[in-house]
């Protein structure tokens, strides 16, 4: 869909009272930088031979509708909040009395996104910084990370209603880092009202640099949940990937017609990532002395930006706090060695201190500094 003029936003559609399916469009507020999109809309049918009076013929019976949307974005230092929140599913209100995004200088914005297993039902947890607060939310209410997703081209706007997050992979290798992100979503309005090409040609975008990937720097080391990562564990990677796919549970039934009903969790998502290296005497060290599996690492990427304020910078950062070593792949591009070490994301035995007493206990963090106040979650609702 990169052939021609094409606008992309998105809107969380907020916590709502009951889990409504689907829910109410947004109207988008701000455009999003893209690189690629791939639009589906997922249909079934029965076919079935009706037979009359000398004749028959076959008619096909529409039994499910299901749609999806996959989006490619250059990972930005600012913009991308609400992206981020979906991907990973948490990111707090208030930690420790403090509002979050917080401000750590003026005009300068500390956020942090955590993991959360189940992104889709969950109830809201009573005085929990992560629920709870100021962020409006009620004891009883759910606590949902869904979002109208739209593509506005000058063939018609494509609208998901009700969109979540299935599948996200970020990636970094030659030129800029990449974030895919595959949404699927309850309906695919191609007459949409709510959103139009117009509407978005007058929105806002980011303006802020993308995230270079010879800007990121890879860490890896053995897990200590007293000693964080730092620059004596940084490797050069020719290149890496993060991928994380949420397993959910989508059933139909009477009360939803043609569409699924809202989906659940219903095994745990996995989340991978790979780092390629030249298998150097370093690297040969290291795997000789750890086998697959036999102990745990901690692995953290890192980029840079411009600075903001004095003693502040535009910063990325994805942390895996606890990997357990799948394989090393040994292969060889344009006739040097190098390899390709996979991991498994799982959860750690405790909160590593290094992560601060008020994180989540989860599987990846990303946080980021920039100069955007707007909440990932709340923010724009």
């Amino acid at each position: 869909m990169s052939g021609f003029i094409t606008h992309h936003g998105l809107r969380l559609e907020g916590p709502l009272q009951a889990a409504v399916w689907p829910g109410t469009p947004k109207a988008i507020t701000q455009r999003l930088p893209w690189i690629s999109a791939e639009v589906t809309l997922g249909r079934e049918f029965r076919a079935r031979e009706v037979f009359g009076i000398g004749e028959s013929l076959t008619r096909h019976t529409p039994t499910l509708r299901q749609a999806a949307m996959r989006i490619t974005y250059p990972v930005l230092y600012d913009g991308l909040e609400a992206v981020w929140a979906m991907c990973l599913g948490a990111q707090a209100k208030r930690l420790d009395d403090v509002l979050q995004p917080e401000e750590v200088d003026p005009g300068v914005y500390s956020h942090a996104w955590e993991w959360q297993e189940e992104t889709t039902r969950t109830p809201a947890r009573y005085d929990d910084g992560w629920h709870y607060g100021d962020a409006g939310l009620l004891y009883s209410q759910q606590y949902l990370r869904r979002a109208t997703v739209v593509l506005a081209t000058i063939e018609g706007v494509f609208e998901l209603v009700s969109a979540y997050v299935v599948a996200w992979s970020a990636q970094g290798g030659r030129g800029e880092a990449l974030l895919e992100v595959e949404y699927r979503g309850a309906i695919l309005e191609t007459d949409a009202t709510t959103n139009t090409l117009a509407g978005l040609q007058a929105l806002a975008m980011p303006l802020t640099d993308a995230v270079e990937s010879h800007l990121v720097e890879t860490r890896m080391g053995l897990y200590n949940s007293g000693v964080a990562l730092d620059t004596d564990d940084a490797v050069t990677a020719l290149s890496w990937q993060i991928t994380c796919s949420r397993q959910g549970s989508e059933r139909q039934s009477l009360s939803t017609g043609l569409l699924l009903e809202p989906p659940h969790a219903a095994t745990a998502a996995e989340i991978t990532a790979t780092i390629t290296l030249d298998h150097d005497t370093t690297l040969h060290a290291l795997l000789s002395s750890q086998q697959a599996g036999a102990s745990p690492y901690a692995l953290q990427w890192i980029a840079v930006g411009e600075t903001l304020a004095p003693g502040y910078s535009q910063r990325w950062e994805c942390i895996i706090p606890y990997a357990i070593l799948e394989r090393p792949a040994p292969s060889l591009s344009q006739g040097i060695p190098q390899v390709t070490l996979s991991w498994i994301a799982e959860l750690s035995p405790e909160i590593p201190a290094w992560l601060g007493s008020t994180s989540r206990h989860g599987r990846i963090r990303i946080n980021g500094t920039n100069s955007t106040p707007t909440h990932g979650l709340y923010g724009g609702l």
